[in-house]
């Protein structure tokens, strides 16, 4: 039976394979969300260290309250709320940035550990690829020595145990 050639990943670089295998990591997936999310939380918090303002305006109508309530009103209003909480405000942003930087860096070991298990997977099949090409060269030799053994018994040359230890090597 005939052994088929290289698989053909085999062709392929080790970037396109590193690509397939981060698409079908989930746990890529899950810490992409955690950076995400770690990232989300250090905006909310440096926001907290910025002023609040909020800005009321209104026109109520109203009509039959007598003569001394205006029938059109107007009126606009603001609040400034600004929390002197700065040391725990931020405590709390400087925590949740590293907190942050830390997803990151987890996410960042985790795509070198795909890409050194795929790079060890690639290196184990080319290695496997190599000891096939050499196993073929042996069978062929093989092939090739129990060929001329049979040649060399049917001139009477040598005896049946050469053929039959021609015949063993090819197994």
């Amino acid at each position: 039976e005939e052994l088929a050639g290289p698989p053909a990943e085999l062709e392929a670089g080790i970037e396109s394979c590193v690509g397939v295998a981060r698409q079908r990591r989930p746990e890529l997936a899950a810490m992409a969300k955690r950076v995400s999310q770690a990232k989300l939380a250090r905006d909310i918090a440096r926001w907290q260290l910025a002023p609040q303002l909020v800005a009321v305006a209104g026109s109520p109508h109203s009509q039959g309250h007598g003569m001394f309530a205006p029938e059109n009103a107007y009126y606009v209003g603001g609040v400034l709320k600004w929390e002197w909480e700065w040391g725990a405000k931020w405590n709390t942003a400087s925590e949740a940035g590293a907190r942050a930087r830390q997803a990151q860096l987890g996410a960042r070991q985790l795509e070198d550990g795909v890409y050194l298990e795929v790079k060890a997977a690639l290196q184990d099949l080319k290695a496997a690829a190599e000891t096939l090409e050499l196993a073929r060269a042996a069978v062929a030799s093989a092939e090739e020595s129990l060929r001329v053994e049979q040649v060399r018994f049917e001139t009477q040359m040598n005896t049946s145990t050469d053929v039959l230890d021609a015949q063993l090597a090819l197994t």
